[in-house]
């Protein structure tokens, strides 16, 4: 095939068009021919040219048409395999084409490929910065590979800075050794989880879980460990918060429980000392001054008066009630109180006041607020057994948190007395148990332990709070909200002049009605001295028959609130259908929510408390009787 010429090897020409120009290269080559014989014989012989053309051409047709014939032969021969090698040709440049085509899809294909790949990784990365907890990826050296935007905030540092560094150069994770046995173990395929503390950028204390796991290629191998984090910070400080107020639940049920049991407790002795303190002092106006007698009877009265202050502290930690409330001005009560407070203190024991230049006005009852004051310097005073200084301030205070304070008040404006001393000051364990009933760090025979526990009692009545700082051999602190009164101050210029009159006797009638017959025997006695006409009752039931059937006009009925059959209340409300209505007292020992239970109205201005003195209850009688409340 090498040696046929193009034309014969598949070129472009025909044999047609090759036997075309073999017969012009005879004609041409027949011609010279011709003219080369005149050249050599002009004129002589013309025949002989003519006979050479002849020749020629004879020769020329006979070779062509030999030629022809070969030549189809040879076209025919080769033919086939230079159409088959064409088609060949052909089908390996579609082949390659095809190949070209499927490549450049291909091509096509790894780009779009690459392109989702690359924003799939961007969004990831986002994601990964984005992430609410701290995480790190670790070499197995704790070198840092990466770190999102929490991690480089906890740590304070830029995470381009931070990668690169190795984890035990922080501050943070100080104790190398330990953490590289706790990698070691994570590389191992165990995931580790410890708590450490950090430091933000803002200096704030930081705890956090930390979790080290990591990742394995190929062979099982580990390739790198990703150290994640979690905040437990404010899940912590609400366990606190949630522990404080559990601890106060506990507190206030055992407040309760111990109120209750002391309730009752109070109550009896209440009817005690009503009876003691009644006769003992109508007899000392009876006897004469000059008898032994008068002695003793003033050591029975004191000794009386003793227990009735602590039946008092009993019924303030039980007590869910505050009796004759009227509006007071806590700088003019410091005033009022600055002798009293003089005298509990010792000699060594410097006073200093600062008054606020406001009304702190409050509603109020007088004998809880001064029991309370004096409670508290009571407490200054044993602190400071040698000398010192108390101060006492008054002032108005926006409370916004209750945080600190105990009970825990609510959002406003209060009148606030501070009472701090230099004395001894205390821990952290005596604070805890400050409140509690009986508890008292004073030596056996020192001290009731009640103090602390009534003014806690009294300011959860208020609705207010109490705020404590101590520091041991610093001192004490303790300032109590009480909640503020704008309108107070008028109601103090309102209040009538005559409530405080003395007593006055007199002579109406008086129906007395009480279960206790000790109590019953001295309050009769009292008002008959007082000059009033006396009617008297066991019971309710007793006292009904006794109204009912007497002829006269009972002025006034005095009764006791909580008796058997019959309450109080009850009898009342059956004289006024009967009756109408009669000017009435009450006359307890029992806190107000026993007083409710059995049907007294809870605000009760026209109660008497037990133990009452023979000039209380004149004073009672005489303002009733006259209206004056």
């Amino acid at each position: 095939m090498k040696g046929f010429p193009r034309f014969l090897r598949g070129g472009r020409l025909s044999v047609s068009r090759y036997s075309l120009a073999l017969i012009t290269l005879w004609l041409v080559v027949s011609l010279l021919i011709a003219l080369a014989a005149l050249r050599v014989y002009p004129g002589e012989r013309p025949w002989i040219p003519l006979a050479f053309l002849g020749v020629f051409l004879t020769l020329g047709v006979t070779t062509y048409s030999s030629f022809r014939w070969m030549l189809q032969d040879v076209e025919k021969g080769f033919g086939m395999e230079w159409g088959k090698r064409e088609h060949a040709v052909h089908l390996e440049r579609d082949s390659l084409r095809l190949d070209l085509e499927q490549e450049q899809l291909r091509s096509r294909d790894l780009a779009g490929r690459l392109k989702n790949a690359s924003l799939q990784t961007r969004r990831l990365h986002s994601v990964f910065s984005q992430l609410c907890h701290p995480v790190v990826f670790l070499d197995l050296q704790g070198e840092i590979l990466d770190l999102n935007t929490s991690a480089s905030d906890l740590l304070g540092a830029s995470a381009s800075g931070l990668r690169g560094k190795s984890l035990f150069a922080l501050s943070a994770f100080a104790d190398a050794d330990e953490l590289t046995k706790l990698l070691e173990t994570a590389a191992l395929g165990e995931p580790v989880q410890f708590q450490q503390e950090l430091f933000s950028q803002t200096g704030e204390l930081h705890t956090l879980i930390l979790t080290l796991k990591a990742v394995f290629g190929e062979k099982e191998r580990a390739e790198l460990v990703i150290l994640e984090g979690q905040d437990i910070t404010e899940r912590l400080r609400a366990e606190v918060a949630l522990q404080e107020t559990f601890q106060q639940f506990q507190q206030s049920q055992k407040m309760e429980a111990v109120g209750r049991l002391a309730g009752g407790i109070a109550h009896d002795f209440n009817n005690l000392l009503t009876s003691i303190l009644g006769f003992s002092h109508m007899a000392l106006e009876e006897i004469p001054e000059d008898l032994d007698a008068v002695d003793d009877l003033k050591e029975v009265i004191l000794a009386a008066t003793r227990a009735q202050n602590l039946t008092q502290k009993l019924l303030a930690i039980s007590r869910k009630d505050l009796f004759n409330t009227r509006p007071i001005d806590l700088n003019q009560l410091v005033r009022d109180m600055n002798k009293l407070i003089r005298v509990t203190l010792h000699e060594n024991i410097e006073i200093v006041t600062e008054l606020s230049s406001e009304f702190c006005t409050l509603l109020a009852d007088t004998t809880s607020l001064e029991q309370v004051i004096l409670n508290l310097a009571v407490n200054a005073r044993d602190a400071m057994p040698r000398s010192g200084r108390l101060y006492i301030r008054t002032g108005l205070e926006d409370l916004e948190s209750p945080a600190g304070i105990l009970p825990e008040p609510s959002p406003g404006k209060y009148a606030v007395f501070s009472i701090r001393d230099t004395g001894c000051g205390m821990d952290l364990e005596v604070l805890e148990h400050i409140f509690e009933p009986f508890f008292t760090t004073k030596e056996a025979g020192q001290g009731t332990g009640l103090g602390l526990s009534t003014v806690y009692a009294i300011m959860k009545q208020y609705q207010g709070g109490i705020q404590i700082w101590s520091e041991p051999g610093v001192g004490t602190e303790f300032k109590l909200f009480f909640p503020y009164h704008e309108y107070a101050e008028q109601m103090m210029l309102d209040l009538p002049n005559d409530v405080r009159r003395p007593p006055e006797k007199g002579e109406e009638t008086i129906l007395l009605v009480e279960d206790e017959d000790g109590v019953r025997r001295m309050a009769s006695k009292m008002i008959e001295s007082l000059g009033y006409t006396l009617l008297s009752a066991a019971d309710g039931e007793e006292g009904v028959r006794v109204a009912e059937a007497y002829e006269g006009k009972i002025d006034l009925i005095i009764t006791d609130v909580v008796m058997p059959n019959l309450s109080g209340p009850e009898m009342i409300d059956r004289l006024r259908i009967s009756l109408g209505h009669i000017p009435h007292l009450y006359v307890s020992g029992f806190t107000m929510d026993k007083l409710v239970e059995h049907g007294a109205d809870d605000s009760m201005d026209n109660l008497i408390r037990k133990p009452y003195s023979r000039e209380d209850l004149a004073r009672r009688i005489r303002n009733t009787l006259d209206g004056v409340g």
